[in-house]
């Protein structure tokens, strides 16, 4: 009996947004598709039908990478798109049936070697070495399509905080439905493939040093940063120093976090004096917490669910949008609520089961919240979106005030 000669290689995967992974099986791409791009590079929008090509699904690289800058090349180009990541397949779809293939959409980046398309487009030849070399494809996560709202959304993209692309999806020549048809009477399509739908036009150069965005309506940023291929190594293993020096500079030291959970203690205090009502509770801490530190990138309430009593269920917050639903053990939410014990986390990435609800997320603490009777009702949860922001200054301050708020109070 034979098995692997070798140890397979994992299945590229995208986050989802409330939990979970997308597992990638191909990488489509659709060249020509906003007419102002195909008028930069010398084309006419309507003159030929949609041009496909692909690239290897473990060129995916996720939000807030260091991509070092590709081999072989003087002219690395942004390309700003959006991605359509499919739940089903076939082929031949007629195009009023091809929505229903669709599972979300994501805010993603063509990388493209410009240099060498120049010389394929001249030779004739593939394009395959100026589309498909590694991590060439930023993607940022997954938002489900019933979620999403792209009529009216617009693509933006920024290299160091310039816009460099703008432009309306409705701006596309072929539409996401047709896209799906057209490519499908090529390739037989299945669940787990991703299609980059097109970029608009603005294009351009990227250095050794440059930030880069995409943003696309409500879908979650993408974010990635181009470094030397010999600097890329030394960014990552210099990643602590780095974040205990952002730290230094940007985090409050333990005395003022004291004094101002002390300051916040007394506000939450006077606010919902009186108040029986849970969620009203919840949701005047959640604000005014929030609001104090700036260094709270998203903050908010997972209440224990009363039908599901080993789930976490999402409560009263401010931020981006949250997980829905967080099983106990899972994630530092899911740990916390399992272990009924705070949880500091210096770098979430390191924390085995993080589950990305945002991408952005760095550092996180969790505390459970408890009733008067010590029943577990909720955790409450912080996250920064930079790294060791949280120390035994935000765990004391944080634990007082959820007991003063809930543990010491009577509620319905």
């Amino acid at each position: 009996m034979h098995g692997y000669v070798i140890n397979p290689p994992p299945t590229p995967k995208v986050d989802i947004i409330g939990g979970g992974w997308f597992p990638v099986r191909r990488i489509f791409c659709i060249g020509r598709n906003f007419a102002d791009h195909v008028r930069e590079m010398g084309g006419d929008p309507k003159a030929q039908p949609p041009v496909f090509f692909t690239k290897p699904a473990d060129a995916l690289v996720p939000s807030g990478a260091t991509i070092s800058y590709p081999l072989a090349t003087k002219n690395l180009h942004y390309e700003g798109e959006l991605v359509v990541a499919l739940a089903d397949g076939g082929s031949n779809i007629d195009v009023t049936e091809a929505e229903r293939l669709v599972f979300g959409f994501a805010a993603g980046c063509d990388l493209t070697r410009r240099d060498l398309q120049a010389a394929a487009k001249q030779a004739g030849a593939p394009w395959d070495a100026a589309k498909g070399f590694d991590r060439s494809a930023p993607v940022g996560p997954i938002m489900r399509a019933a979620l999403v709202m792209l009529e009216n959304a617009r693509l933006t993209l920024w290299v160091n905080g310039q816009v460099r692309q703008d432009a309306a999806l409705a701006d596309m020549v072929w539409s996401v439905p047709e896209i799906i048809a057209a490519l499908s009477r090529q390739f037989e399509l299945r669940a787990g493939d991703l299609i980059y739908a097109g970029t608009p036009s603005g294009v351009g150069p990227l250095v050794v040093g440059d930030d880069v965005a995409v943003k696309i309506g409500d879908l979650p940023l993408l974010e990635f940063h181009i470094a030397a291929s010999e600097a890329a190594s030394s960014r990552s293993a210099n990643a602590v120093k780095g974040a205990a020096h952002q730290t230094q500079s940007i985090a409050p030291s333990a005395e003022e976090k004291a004094r101002r959970y002390r300051e916040a203690s007394q506000e939450i205090a006077a606010v919902i004096e009186g108040e029986t009502n849970l969620i009203a509770r919840m949701a005047s801490v959640s604000n005014i917490l929030h609001h104090r530190f700036e260094y709270y990138y998203w903050t908010g309430f997972y209440l224990v669910d009363s039908h599901k009593t080993d789930e976490l269920v999402i409560g009263p917050y401010q931020g981006t949008l949250g997980c829905l639903r967080i099983p106990f053990g899972q994630g530092v939410c899911g740990a916390a609520a399992q272990r009924r014990e705070t949880i500091v986390v210096e770098d979430v990435l390191q924390f085995a089961g993080h589950i990305a609800c945002d991408p952005r997320s760095r550092s996180e603490i969790v505390i459970p919240v408890f009733d008067s009777g010590g029943r577990l009702i909720a955790v409450f949860d912080v996250d920064s979106d930079r790294k060791a922001m949280f120390d035994e200054a935000d765990r004391r301050g944080l634990e007082a005030i959820m007991r003063q708020s809930f543990a010491l109070a009577s509620m319905r």
